[in-house]
C-alpha cells in the first residue's frame, strides 16, 4: 500500500462538484454523503501495466467502454449501486452518479460481457498519476477481478509500462 496519491483529492472534487449546482436534488446530495463517508476506507495500491497479462484479450479490450452518454452513465451508476446496502441508499447512489457530466479530470469505463454490464470504473488522470478506481466486478468470465479490469482498461488508455505517468488502484477496506 502507498500513501494517497494526489490524484484522488481530484478524483474527490470532480464527484463532489457533480452536484454542486443551483438547483441540487435532495437524493443526489444524500448521495455524494453516502459515497464521501463510503470512501474514507479507501486504500491505494500501485500498479504496473504489464503487456504479457492475460487480462489484454481482445474480447476483454474490444468489450470496455468510454461512458460517453447518458445510457450509459445510468448502467454505471446501476453497478456502483450494487456496493450499498438497502435500497434507499441504493437509489440515492444512482441519484448521485446520474448526475455526473462527463468531463476531465475523470472517466467512465464500463465492461461488458453477452451484452450486459459487468464492470465498472473510474478512471483520473493528471500530469504525472492515474487512479483506477471505485472498481465494481460482478461474476463474469472476461474481467474476473478488478486487478484485470485495471489492466485491461491501462491497456485501453494506452498507459505505457515504461511512461512516466503512476498508476494506481483503489480498493475498499
Amino acid at each position: 500500500m502507498v500513501g494517497i496519491p494526489q490524484v484522488v483529492d481530484e478524483k474527490i472534487k470532480w464527484l463532489s462538484g457533480q452536484v454542486d449546482v443551483e438547483f441540487p436534488t435532495e437524493p443526489s446530495l444524500k448521495g455524494r454523503s453516502i459515497y464521501l463517508a463510503s470512501i474514507k476506507q479507501c486504500r491505494y495500491s500501485e500498479i504496473v501495466p504489464d503487456p504479457a497479462s492475460d487480462a489484454y484479450t481482445d474480447e476483454a479490450l474490444t468489450n470496455t467502454y468510454l461512458v460517453d452518454f447518458h445510457r450509459l452513465t445510468v448502467m454505471f451508476a446501476l453497478l456502483q449501486a450494487n456496493q450499498y446496502d438497502g435500497q434507499a441508499e441504493k437509489d440515492a447512489i444512482v441519484e448521485f452518479f446520474t448526475q455526473i457530466i462527463l468531463s476531465p479530470p475523470c472517466q467512465l469505463y464500463l465492461g461488458f460481457e453477452a451484452g450486459q454490464a459487468v464492470a465498472a470504473a473510474i478512471i483520473t488522470r493528471n500530469d504525472s498519476e492515474l487512479l483506477i478506481s471505485d472498481i465494481v466486478i460482478l461474476p463474469n468470465q472476461l474481467y474476473p477481478s478488478a486487478d484485470d479490469f485495471s489492466r485491461v482498461l491501462m491497456k485501453k488508455v494506452d498507459v505505457s509500462p515504461s511512461g512516466s505517468i503512476r498508476c494506481f488502484i483503489e480498493s475498499g477496506e
